[in-house]
């Protein structure tokens, strides 16, 4: 499981870094975000893209493949037009902005366009920062301060003292808009995260440095672009020093609620990188960045955030660059690093293999028709059954279909009826006949009607009608419905000589009852053409039923056992092919329907144009008219009864039989059509269910757009290609090794007939809308262990409770299928895991060098001398990491562990400091990492190259940069205009003030303060008694009110004894009085409740100062003489802080007892006095002060002088 963390990115930079570290988290976590960590990028564009650091180029959208950060969720949008605040911010309102913001300036210089963020912050890093307090002023609505605390509190329950949460964040102090943001959303997320985990958190900085854009931008970056970076610098120094006793104390963000002041107390980062893109060997400043610097880091947060090797780094390494640091307090020291990652691409072959197999298993079923040109699949091969026989059609199964008996699948037996097979003969016939009219006019004559066809099992429909089958339900089936069928007219209506009744009286019932009859048999014709009741069209109604019983069922199971194949056969001969055959035997059932119901239309024309019925029926109505004319016939004087009467109701009662017979024929023919019918309906329901499984497979559907899942395969495929051929880009930090693309191909065909064996076709017949329509499901039944119930996974051609709402039908498809196929290699990364690869493939030398020369730390150390005295230079500590893991394969992993080991030892032999090997969650990277722990910032060769910048775009004559445009604190802003009068009035080169004296120019006024609380002695270094101790303090002494005893307030306190002595000497310091003083303003006793009253310190300053002041018009000309005189004798004007041969302490100036009361240190080797960097700027800032108090006493004394006519 991965590590819990927080995972921040500013700007472009970062959005670049989290998208390669969302992809490596999905690779490892079968494409899932792990639940205890979360991404965060904030910047002021409000799409995914990032600037490319190019002029011909601006925005570059930010994703991996289809790796990209999901907007609202992992993306946060901070832009907006922020002019209105600045006019806010100008009229004097929001004053916690308008301290470092200046609104003024950026209003009169800046066109109001460029105040709108989501462009970007335009490479001004107070826009970058400004969007923060833009989004901060509301708490409650704050996308920053929210995010922050939901991200940490969602991860919370996974963190513990011995599983610390990592904060990382990554940004760029090149440009804008992360440079602007870095520090804020640092300090924020330290101050969330102190509250929701207390201490159980680590709080890391990734940060690049201009050279990693070089391969990037094809050149080096502008003089500008490098002044801002060196402001982040700056400003980054001073926050790298500060700790629970030095540094800002807090930063307001809003005038009210949870943002209204955040406490500072601990030094930015608790380990800060700092990256660059050049280095000595293999240098990446010649890659593009997101194909070296960004990725390299990635690989570096993967390390931290493995449960392994992030474990063992974070109680081992991490504790023991901790010791180091505690050791140089005050000084901003960085790490930096570099990584060489041996990668087999374990998520592409998964994501390969799923889309491949998948693909294939796809065409296996289908077996698609591809248009050669357009590459679009037009339909499916009907002809590719192995089962059948390759090249036979489905067609040509039409035939045999329709005259068998029954079929039979899997313990299911569907019976045909005698009807098709009479059909199939007919049409055949009728097809081959060169007597086509002939042959129509024949069953024009009726099969009940013809006395030739009556008897006739080959030429009448009826006969075949009638064959139900050998069931004993299919005979009794066809014996009811014979009985209705085999009733003629002369069998029940007797005539009147039967009934031994008088002719007359005998004629008129017997007519009635023939009428009455015939309307039994055929029923009464409706207004709508049908007929309703009749015992003959009731019988064949359900002959009809039962004919389309028999026949779906059969259709049913022909289906089955044609797409789910014979059990026990070649998986892949069993289903590939399959759905085009039977595509194209359903379209030949129809078009063998089509024709019978062509030849019926023909044979129904037939008899129209020979009006057969009208003659019948007008032959009946003369046979009827004549028995009554003659019914009284006699002969013989009236004696007896004229045979011809006898003969008359005869021929009456065969011509009624005759016209049932023809109205028989015709209620047969059109159930005959109906019936056809119905079972064309039936294999249209079963091909419109095929063909839309063939769309949703293979084909897809231009008109509406729908693509198809092997489309969508291909597409995934083709994305995944994508993806890897990112991956060699890579190849300055990444190299990617696996196995021979043959093997991977021999395990996919032995993979897919696996695959194909859980595929299974289900047919059913569902009722909806008052008629059946075949219904036919695909799903896959994956083997289960024993015990376990059966499962069936479903594929879906049609929304409904299979398909999410918001998931289209073939994203669910495909997902499903893609989900089942990586269940055959499962154990790919065991199969394939780095070290054995590596072991097999790289020689120990080859490997060992390669990782050595390619994970060196991204950074160039400076070939400027002279670093600062007292001041260590290079790395304080050198560590380098191999993570790697050795799965579980059998009997070589001994072998491959050794080799891995080997390896690592001649690793460390060649770096020659240590080298640690750790495990890793993940089988399929070995990772190479570098560290330069604890390098001063003065060691970095981009920081002197952009603090030359700096200082020629601050000092220069010509187009000089206003310091406010660059810095977003006002702090930098003091030290520059305090560092332009060091270099002009005491006539040094322009140099910036360490970050100590930096940090108590948060507030010059009070610094100033300082300086002459010292001169006047309300400021002292005094011996101070405590319990039964003596020692010396820091302390102001003020009386509460004139008069009284002063109450000392103590600036220092000794540190507690478990402390480092650097640290020791850094609490007792002026440098801590002086934070004190400034920025604290509170008592440092132990319990000390005190807190400085600032009025009181100006109003005693004032005791001292006041006659000085211009308001006072009585100043003594000779007191101001003396008063200059004071303040020289209280400073020397010593340009050369390097002491060489002190004077005794009495005879020096008050800023020269301070230097060198502290900031004199010898040198250990030769025992030479050196003066501290940040004590010499420290006295240069307050010779500055002291001289400007001296220039406006002399101003002062000119002024009256000349108002006094001197």
């Amino acid at each position: 499981m991965t590590r819990p963390a927080i995972l921040i990115g500013v700007g472009g930079t970062g959005q670049w870094v989290l998208t390669y570290i969302k992809r490596d988290l999905l690779e490892i976590n079968d494409f899932k975000l792990p639940a205890n960590v979360r991404l965060l990028s904030f910047d002021t564009v409000p799409q995914v893209t990032a600037q490319t650091h190019k002029g011909d180029e601006k925005e570059k959208e930010v994703k991996i493949g289809s790796i990209k950060l999901d907007k609202d969720m992992e993306f946060i949008h901070l832009g907006g037009n922020v002019f209105n605040l600045a006019r806010e911010v100008a009229n004097g309102n929001a004053p916690y902005v308008g301290g470092w913001f200046d609104a003024n300036y950026f209003i009169q210089n800046i066109p109001p366009a460029n105040f709108a963020l989501d462009s970007g912050a335009g490479g001004l890093r107070p826009f970058g920062r400004i969007a923060i307090f833009k989004d901060l002023m509301r708490p409650s609505d704050s996308k920053v301060w929210l995010k922050l605390q939901e991200s940490i509190r969602a991860v919370r329950s996974t963190v513990a003292e011995n599983n610390q949460l990592e904060v990382i964040l990554v940004g760029s102090l090149v440009g804008g808009t992360g440079a602007g943001m870095f520090i804020d959303i640092a300090l924020l997320a330290r101050a969330l995260a102190q509250n929701i985990v207390g201490a159980n958190y680590h709080l890391s900085g990734f940060l690049l440095l201009p050279s990693a854009f070089k391969g990037t931008t094809g050149a080096a970056l502008e003089r500008n672009t490098k002044a801002k970076t060196f402001a982040a610098m700056r400003e980054l120094d001073r926050f790298m020093i500060v700790d629970e006793k030095f540094g800002l104390r807090e930063i307001q963000y809003s005038s009210a609620g949870a943002t209204q002041k955040i406490q500072v107390s601990k030094r930015l980062f608790d380990a800060c990188y700092l990256i660059e893109g050049a280095r000595d060997s293999r240098s990446l400043d010649s890659v593009p960045v997101e194909n070296g610097v960004y990725p390299s880091i990635a690989d570096s947060i993967s390390f931290i955030l493995d449960e392994q090797s992030g474990k063992r780094y974070a109680e081992d390494d991490r504790v023991n660059v901790a010791g180091l640091q505690a050791q140089h307090p005050g000084e901003p020291r960085y790490h930096s690093l570099g990584t060489f990652t041996l990668r087999v691409p374990i998520y592409y072959m998964k994501q390969q293999r799923a889309y491949q197999l998948s693909k294939q298993l796809v065409e296996a079923l289908t077996k698609p028709r591809i248009n050669v040109q357009t590459g679009r699949v037009v339909g499916l091969e009907a002809n590719l059954n192995e089962e059948i026989g390759l090249g036979q059609p489905g067609s040509a199964e039409v035939f045999s279909f329709l005259s068998g008996d029954r079929l039979e699948y899997r313990g299911e037996t569907a019976y045909n009826t005698g009807f098709n097979p009479f059909l199939a003969q007919v049409i055949n016939r009728y097809l081959g006949s060169a007597q086509k009219g002939e042959m129509i006019k024949m069953f024009a004559q009726g099969s009940l009607a013809n006395a030739k066809l009556i008897k006739d099992d080959v030429n009448n429909w009826l006969t075949g009608y009638l064959v139900m089958g050998n069931s004993q339900e299919a005979e009794k089936m066809a014996d009811d419905v014979g009985v209705v069928v085999r009733e003629v007219v002369q069998a029940v209506i007797p005539t009147p000589k039967a009934l031994k009744i008088s002719n007359p009286k005998g004629v008129g019932p017997m007519v009635q009852a023939t009428d009455e009859f015939i309307t039994s048999q055929i029923g009464v014709e409706l207004a709508n053409g049908e007929r309703a009741g009749g015992r003959f069209s009731d019988a064949l109604k359900r002959g009809h039923v039962f004919h389309l019983n028999r026949f779906s069922s059969l259709l049913r199971i022909w289906l089955l056992k044609t797409l789910n194949g014979n059990e026990g056969t070649d998986p892949l001969k069993a289903k590939a092919g399959k759905i085009g055959y039977a595509i194209n035997l359903l379209e030949g059932l129809i078009q063998e329907f089509n024709t019978a119901l062509e030849f019926l239309d023909k044979i129904d024309a037939e008899r129209a144009k020979a009006a057969i019925e009208a003659m019948a029926r007008a032959d009946l109505q003369r046979r009827e008219d004549k028995v009554f004319q003659e019914a009284r016939r006699r002969i013989i004087f009236g004696l007896f009864v004229d045979p011809k009467v006898h003969t008359n109701n005869n021929q009456y009662l065969a011509s009624a039989q005759k016209m049932l017979a023809l109205m028989r024929d015709q209620i047969l023919h059109d159930q005959l059509v109906q019936t056809i019918r119905e079972q064309i309906r039936y294999c249209n329901s079963a091909l419109q269910q095929l063909n839309e499984w063939t769309i949703q497979l293979v084909k897809g559907d231009n008109p509406t757009s729908r693509i198809s899942l092997r489309e969508n395969l291909e597409n995934g495929l083709g994305k995944a290609n994508e993806s890897n051929e990112i991956d060699g880009k890579l190849q300055a930090v990444r190299l990617s090794v696996q196995r021979p693309e043959g093997e991977i191909q021999q395990e996919l065909e032995q993979e897919l007939r696996h695959f194909l064996e859980t595929i299974h076709w289900d047919v059913k017949l569902e009722e909806s809308y008052n008629e059946t329509r075949v219904k036919v499901e695909l799903f896959f039944k994956p083997k289960v262990a024993e015990g376990e119930a059966e499962k069936k996974i479903p594929l879906a051609i049609e929304p409904g409770g299979l398909v999410a709402p918001q998931q289209s039908l073939v994203d669910y498809n495909s997902q499903t299928t893609r989900e089942l196929s990586r269940t055959y290699f499962s154990d790919l990364e065991r199969r394939n895991s780095v070290a054995e690869l590596v072991s097999d493939n790289f020689t120990l030398d080859e490997l060992a060098s390669e990782l050595r020369l390619n994970s060196a730390p991204l950074y160039r150390q400076t070939s400027l001398g002279n670093p600062p005295e007292g001041v260590q230079s290079g790395a304080l500590k050198k560590s380098g990491f191999v993570r790697v893991t050795v799965p579980d394969i059998g009997e070589r992993a001994g072998v491959v562990s050794k080799k891995i080991d080997e390896i690592v030892d001649k690793f460390r032999s060649n770096a020659i400091f240590d080298v640690q090997k750790y495990g890793s969650q993940d089988a399929a990277k070995l990772t190479a990492i570098t560290v330069d722990n604890l390098v001063a910032n003065f060691d970095f060769d981009m920081w002197q190259e952009c603090r030359e910048a700096y200082v020629k775009a601050i000092s220069s004559n010509d187009n000089r940069q206003n310091p406010r445009t660059m810095h977003t604190f006002p702090a930098e802003g003091f030290a520059v205009e305090y560092e332009l009068k060091v270099s002009e009035k005491l006539g040094k080169g322009y140099r910036t003030f360490h970050p100590k004296v930096v940090t108590i120019l948060e507030d010059a006024n009070r610094t100033r303060q300082f300086l002459f609380c010292c001169m006047y002695g309300l400021v002292g270094y005094r011996e101070t008694p405590y319990s039964n101790d003596q020692f010396f303090t820091w302390q102001l002494n003020l009386p509460e009110r004139p008069g009284d005893e002063p109450r000392p307030i103590h600036l220092t306190w000794p540190a507690d004894g478990h402390l480092s002595q650097a640290v020791k000497e850094e609490r007792e310091s002026i440098f801590a009085a002086l934070n004190t003083f400034v920025l604290s303003g509170q008592d440092q006793r132990p319990g000390g409740a005190m807190v400085i009253s600032y009025d009181r310190v100006k109003r005693a300053l004032d005791q001292k100062l006041g006659s000085f002041d211009e308001s006072v018009e009585d100043v003594n000309l000779t007191t101001l003489n003396n008063e200059l005189a004071n303040l020289r004798a209280k400073f020397d004007y010593r340009s050369n802080w390097t002491f060489d041969a002190f004077e005794p302490a009495p005879a020096r100036g008050l800023i020269a007892k301070l230097v060198s009361q502290e900031g004199i240190k010898r040198k250990d080797n030769s025992g030479d006095e050196f003066v501290l960097q940040e004590y010499k700027d420290l006295g240069d800032l307050f010779v500055i002060m002291l001289q400007e108090e001296i220039d406006r006493i002399k101003k002062l004394k000119n002024d009256r002088a000349r108002a006094r006519g001197y």
